[in-house]
């Protein structure tokens, strides 16, 4: 990626933390959780790229197979799933400045994770936060009552509908994508 990419990637938390965009971000749970989320990470996984060689080595040393990269990566994305986490990143600048941080980091460090890991550690990562992914969204979808106080019942059944899509097509795509990878060291071998 070119540095430009990378300077735009980083522009994106910033923005993010900008009223009235943040505002306007966050107003919908199904924006919050589907677009700003996914955003936030998708910039940390950019901005990866921009790290240097003695900083990746000394993270190398620290994330042995991918694992405790992958773990924090975890945590992160786990706590904020958590319906009063979302509320409380909608009512509170500090929490929500915690929420761009953390997630934007956590892609950040997936970037850095990931290759390192193995097809079978990456399947358990992604395999795990696929199925909370689901179970959440179907949550959100099936439950008779607000989880969140921030955003109304139709839009939470909608964003569960969204993050239920949304685990589908990365695992998918995740699985399609390790299986090229598994066809090709075949052919080579």
């Amino acid at each position: 990626m070119s540095a430009r990419s990378r300077l735009l990637a980083l522009a994106v938390p910033i923005l993010l933390m900008c009223e009235p965009l943040r505002t306007q971000a966050e107003a919908s749970m199904l924006r919050h959780m589907l677009a700003v989320f996914p955003l936030l990470f998708a910039s940390g996984y950019v901005c990866a790229g921009a790290i240097g060689e003695r900083v990746r080595a000394a993270f190398a040393h620290w994330d042995s197979h991918g694992i405790s990269g992958l773990v924090f990566v975890s945590a992160v994305l786990t706590v904020w799933m958590i319906p009063n986490a979302l509320d409380m990143a909608t009512t509170g600048l500090p929490v929500d400045l915690a929420k761009t941080v953390s997630v934007f980091a956590a892609g950040l460090v997936f970037a850095l994770s990931v290759s390192r890991a193995s097809a079978v550690i990456q399947l358990f990562f992604v395999g795990q936060w696929a199925t909370m992914t689901i179970f959440v969204g179907v949550l959100f979808q099936s439950l008779p009552s607000r989880l969140c106080a921030a955003y109304l019942q139709t839009d939470q059944a909608r964003t569960g509908e969204g993050l239920v899509a949304l685990a589908t097509i990365v695992a998918g795509t995740w699985a399609f994508g390790a299986w090229r990878t598994q066809a090709r060291e075949s052919q080579q071998a």
